[in-house]
């Protein structure tokens, strides 16, 4: 059985969301990759052309970051694009 199509747009609504939340974190690419782990800033400026996306692992160690004001990124609203309930 053929695996399913990944949703083009679903990537590139969340790439873009990436970029907003490393703008929020106050980053640049090369800093992000090396805060998430990669050895350069390859994946990072896939995934900011919307090519890509990060792994789950990566993910986890994005939500540990914090904004200059000490608030950390939304993942939910990073992933969904959706604010979080609370």
């Amino acid at each position: 059985m053929p695996r399913p199509k990944k949703n083009e747009a679903v990537r590139k609504a969340m790439c873009e969301r990436f970029g907003v939340a490393i703008r929020e974190l106050g980053m640049t690419p090369t800093q992000i990759a090396k805060a998430l782990g990669y050895a350069n800033a390859t994946t990072i400026a896939k995934v900011l052309k919307g090519e890509s996306f990060v792994d789950v692992e990566r993910l986890q160690k994005l939500s540990e970051l914090t904004t200059a004001t000490g608030k950390p990124i939304d993942m939910n609203w990073l992933i969904l694009g959706k604010e979080a309930q609370r």
